[in-house]
Parts: structure tokens; C-alpha cells; sequence
């Protein structure tokens, strides 16, 4: 199958908010960092998937119920073959 959308969900986990631009959860599953990363290179979604776009909607914080109201609501309306990470629990629990 050919995945035309990723959609990432979640919470800080998924976020470039800690490690800086482009090395959180989405944005190295979408596209590695090779230097930082070598093992998985050529193995990111863009290596994978050349003309899939990416969603990135996770949030600093967001606990379940902050996905389904916040998150889920901005979900993009093209009915694409879509990809989507959800990474949310940690903040449930605290």
C-alpha cells in the first residue's frame, strides 16, 4: 500500500518542543535524521512513501481526552490512504 498522509498524534513524546526542530517522535519517524541516526536511514516515511505529506498535531501536554477534543478535530478531510501515530498516556496517569 501506498501512504499518501502521516498523521501524528499525541502528546510531548511526539513533539519537537524538547529535543529541538525535527527530533521528535513525528518528525523522525517522517524523516530521520540521518547524521543523528544512521541505522534508520533510508528507512523514514519519505524514504518510504516520496509524495506523502505530513499532519503533525501532537501536542505539548495533551492527555487522552485533549487528542479526541483537540487533536482528532483538525484530522485533514481528504480521503487519503493515510499512516497515523498516537503517542498519549503520561499525562493520563499523572
Amino acid at each position: 500500500m501506498e501512504f499518501k498522509q502521516y498523521i501524528g498524534l499525541g502528546d510531548s513524546i511526539s513533539t519537537d518542543d524538547y529535543p529541538g526542530k525535527g527530533l521528535g517522535a513525528i518528525s523522525l519517524f517522517y524523516k530521520n535524521n540521518n547524521q543523528m541516526h544512521p541505522r534508520f536511514a533510508g528507512k523514514d516515511l519519505t524514504s518510504l512513501y516520496k509524495s506523502m505529506s505530513l499532519y503533525s498535531l501532537g501536542r505539548d501536554g495533551a492527555t487522552s481526552q485533549k487528542v479526541v477534543e483537540e487533536q482528532l478535530p483538525k484530522l485533514p478531510s481528504e480521503d487519503l490512504s493515510t499512516l497515523a501515530t498516537i503517542t498519549v498516556g503520561g499525562n493520563d496517569i499523572l
